[in-house]
């Protein structure tokens, strides 16, 4: 800004003086100080052109977006991965399913026959023991002997007895 405003103060001075001498009259002077105040103007022209231009220059500068930067790099922080640890249903290790597994796969066939044709049992006759065997064996149990009984090992037994026998 110092830089316009100085140069404003050196073209208004200019200006001023030039003002105060074209005040004589012009058939008075000779061709050297007309050439003199053609040079005058014209400098006071071309000087008040080049400040708007730098003026305007200033103002497109003040709004251009911003340049690019280049990104800097930091180190990563390492974490620990965590993987993915299954848990077991709660079905899995139960006394129900300690003593169904404990019988041979004709048997735990059997028992899932049997349950299916009770109604209790809609998947498939495969032996193993799943969330469809625990909900068959535990909807029987509460029909008939209670469902305290598969709480142990030895009152699952007794369910499955009931059964097979």
């Amino acid at each position: 800004m110092k830089i316009n405003l100085r140069k404003s103060m050196i073209a208004a001075t200019a200006a001023l003086s030039l003002a105060a001498t074209s005040a004589t009259p012009v058939h008075a002077l000779g061709k050297n100080e007309k050439n003199f105040l053609l040079g005058a103007g014209a400098a006071l022209l071309l000087g008040s052109l080049y400040l708007k231009s730098q003026q305007r220059a200033q103002t497109q500068q003040a709004y251009r977006t911003p340049t690019y930067q280049q990104p800097t790099y930091q180190q990563p922080s390492y974490q620990q991965p965590t993987y993915y640890q299954p848990t077991q249903p709660a079905y899995a290790s139960s006394a129900a399913s300690q003593a169904f597994n404990s019988y041979s796969a004709a048997e735990r066939r059997q028992i899932q026959a049997k349950l299916q044709s009770y109604g209790y049992y809609r998947g498939s006759i495969d032996g193993s023991f799943g969330p469809q065997t625990y909900q068959a064996v535990s909807g029987y149990a509460g029909a008939t002997l209670g469902t305290a009984k598969l709480s142990s090992v030895s009152g699952a037994y007794e369910v499955y007895s009931s059964l097979l026998y």
